[in-house]
């Protein structure tokens, strides 16, 4: 009977300090994913605010991305890119329409 009080006694120390040494391994590993997480996120919107895709020298090849600066293209020297030029795309009511009707002659002789 005195041993089992003994073992009892024994095993509640080494229990909490096994409780306390695994709520100190799990904080550390959330605390390191939320610092993950939250350096991902920041990561992620420095990249989306590169603007090469919308760049008038913007190639869209995968060997030649840029023809003014082809290191630099869709990478993070490329965000104060002092050669950036916007495409603009100007589309007039003339070339709407246009598309429209090619693009319903086009399914008119699919169905054909």
């Amino acid at each position: 009977m005195l041993l089992l009080i003994l073992k009892q006694q024994v095993n509640q120390p080494v229990s909490f300090t096994y409780f306390i040494l695994l709520s100190c391994i799990l904080t550390i590993v959330i605390l390191s994913f939320m610092r993950t997480l939250r350096e991902g996120i920041y990561y992620l919107k420095m990249i989306h605010a590169v603007p090469c895709n919308n760049c008038k020298y913007f190639t869209g090849n995968y060997c030649l991305k840029c023809t003014i600066h082809p290191k630099k293209a869709l990478t993070e020297q490329a965000i104060f890119c002092p050669d950036y030029q916007p495409e603009i795309q100007i589309m007039s009511t003339y070339s709407i329409t246009c598309q429209r009707i090619c693009s319903a002659k086009k399914s008119f002789h699919y169905r054909l």
